[in-house]
């Protein structure tokens, strides 16, 4: 709940799960002292910010030059007539920016992707619905997974908010992550697309493990520990 909404009320989380404002207070405590919050009067905020999602016209703006980079070294990888989603990061929002207007069929479920997208006429744009999420501009939940199980895809490009060896590929919140995952299950190749900062970092939902992606796309040189895991498993690697 405090990675979705980025604030938590003790009286709204006693009311929801059925407990006392003490036993929640008590809670809180026990979470403050393992530093995963904060508590703050009458409620928490997340230990480290960058934990929970950001407002979508912050991150947007952010490394916009690191973006681009890693956007057109991804292009690369899209042959013609490739059907292929994208997810809604921003670092992706920037493939769809310069993405040339060629036949492929794009499914996503990011508002900007499909905007950006809806004026090229040689591309075929599916549009995923769902609950509205305000925070990345997409969808996601039961609805939009349910969709996305229609189809099949040759790639799923997609960005992340941490990946390590030994947790794997993880997000901001759990409906970033499970509408990722059904897109993972339904595309021949998952490629990761991510800046060096990414490496050796977690964030609150596990999307899969890093053995279930097919390349990763990167815009500088990766820890050596990444290298030869990533050449052990035949992962293709691309430096932006």
């Amino acid at each position: 709940m405090l990675a979705q909404h980025g604030l938590v009320k003790v009286s709204s989380l006693a009311h929801t799960l059925s407990v006392t404002e003490e036993t929640i207070r008590r809670d809180l405590e026990k979470l403050e002292s393992t530093g995963q919050i904060t508590r703050i009067h009458g409620g928490a905020i997340p230990a480290n910010v960058n934990e929970m999602e950001a407002p979508f016209a912050e991150r947007e703006v952010r490394n916009l030059g690191a973006k681009a980079q890693l956007a057109g070294a991804a292009l690369t990888l899209i042959e013609p007539g490739d059907s292929i989603a994208l997810d809604a990061s921003t670092t992706i929002l920037q493939m769809a920016r310069i993405m040339p207007n060629e036949p492929h069929l794009v499914l996503s479920y990011s508002i900007g992707v499909q905007m950006d997208l809806c004026e090229r006429d040689a591309i075929s744009v599916i549009s995923c619905g769902g609950r509205l999420l305000p925070r990345s501009l997409s969808y996601g939940g039961s609805m939009a997974e349910k969709f996305v199980e229609q189809f099949h895809v040759d790639k799923f490009f997609f960005s992340c908010r941490g990946l390590s060896i030994e947790r794997g590929i993880s997000d901001a919140n759990d409906m970033q992550a499970h509408i990722k995952q059904k897109l993972m299950s339904i595309a021949d190749q998952s490629i990761l697309v991510v800046d060096h900062s990414k490496f050796d970092q977690e964030g609150f939902a596990r999307i899969a493990s890093l053995e279930q992606v097919s390349a990763v796309v990167t815009n500088a040189p990766m820890p050596e520990a990444y290298t030869a895991w990533f050449a052990d498993k035949g992962i293709r690697v691309i430096e932006a």
